[in-house]
């Protein structure tokens, strides 16, 4: 709603990550006419919509028709991006996402890899983002 209200006001536009509450089993607040309304209004204004699974695609699709705007990226990772890694050797890793903050628990993900590699675990970790941790975190996986 805040995004919408400062597009109309700089004329900047917005894109809208669709989201778990346009589906209505998730949010029984849909159902109200005023909350559907202004779904309805922040969707037709955005300049273009993501969609995080199909489920999500489709339950963005009924409340407001975004078919000419709109991309699937799957769980928020856009596949093109990851093309050149498909020819690389390691096919199993466990892969972590997001900003490099202290509150992301990136440290404890590293904690944790370090127990399963003296378990025996041959898979490797992968973590992408950028951030304040990065270089701590860099250290620690050192």
């Amino acid at each position: 709603f805040m995004v919408r209200e400062l597009g109309k006001m700089t004329g900047l536009p917005y894109i809208i990550t669709s989201h778990g509450d346009l589906h209505p089993v998730n949010s029984k607040r849909l159902s109200r006419r005023n909350v559907r309304t202004r779904c309805q209004r922040i969707l037709r204004d955005a300049a273009w919509v993501t969609h995080l699974t199909p489920v999500m695609e489709t339950a963005s699709h009924q409340v407001w028709d975004t078919h000419l705007k709109s991309t699937l990226i799957h769980n928020g990772i856009h596949l093109a991006a990851w093309q050149p890694f498909q020819t690389c050797q390691e096919k199993n890793y466990i892969l972590g996402i997001g900003r490099l903050e202290r509150g992301k628990g990136f440290h404890i993900l590293i904690e944790m890899y370090a127990q399963l590699i003296k378990r025996g675990i041959s898979n490797s970790l992968v973590i992408a983002g950028t951030g304040q941790e990065e270089e701590s975190l860099r250290a620690q996986c050192q």
